[in-house]
């Protein structure tokens, strides 16, 4: 009686509609069908199962897609992020030492530029790549907001190559205790433009973090 039972309600499933679309979607319309062997006609049979194959094959590639836009964010904001606190310790670290000597603040300042002219560009590149990828996997508002990330992002490098490394380079020619007169000013340069890419980092995170949020 159980067999009779369901191969009733298969044979109901198969020719109404709404029935067939909850059959589809959760996957039980074509199991039920192989597993009994019901005699459907053939069209109608292979209908449901492609269009089951379909819906299967599209879900899990829109799965993976997201998964993936997920990922690729994540990774974006976490960089974002890293590159925005570093910029903001190290903004807050020269600040506080505007009060050293000349030669002191000169043997500090190459020092700490030859670490970080070896850990920031791979920082700074890797993490814009990450943004333009999550960008182009992205759709919508969420596109846009990692789109202006990206932006402020470039800000950051343009203000970095274009004008805190040649300054870098000057002061690394120089000598402790020998520092031209102009030493100060070119400190204070520095750190205006210091503080230009900061403000943009940290704006760039908060576009990616937004976007993240948007796509979890």
């Amino acid at each position: 009686m159980t067999c009779l039972y369901q191969s009733a309600f298969i044979a109901t499933a198969g020719f109404a509609a709404g029935s067939k679309r909850r059959l589809v979607k959760n996957g039980a319309f074509p199991i039920l069908i192989s597993s009994l062997d019901f005699p459907f006609p053939d069209d109608l049979q292979h209908k449901a199962v492609y269009g089951l194959s379909n819906y299967n094959l599209e879900h899990a590639e829109a799965f993976a897609l997201l998964n993936l836009a997920k990922s690729v964010a994540l990774v974006a904001t976490l960089g974002s992020g890293l590159l925005a606190g570093i910029l903001v310790g190290t903004g807050m670290a020269e600040f506080t030492a505007r009060g050293l000597p000349e030669s002191s603040w000169v043997m500090r300042f190459q020092l700490e530029d030859r670490l970080f002219a070896k850990a920031m560009p791979p920082l700074m590149l890797g993490t814009l790549l990450a943004l333009i990828a999550a960008s182009l996997l992205a759709r919508g508002n969420t596109r846009f907001a990692l789109g202006i990330s990206v932006l402020f992002l470039v800000f950051v490098l343009v203000v970095t190559v274009g004008f805190e490394v040649p300054l870098n380079k000057q002061i690394l020619s120089w000598t402790p205790g020998s520092a031209p007169p102009t030493w100060q000013h070119v400190r204070d340069l520095w750190l205006q433009r210091h503080l230009l890419r900061t403000i943009s980092s940290v704006l760039s995170f908060i576009c990616a973090l937004i976007a993240s949020a948007r796509i979890a």
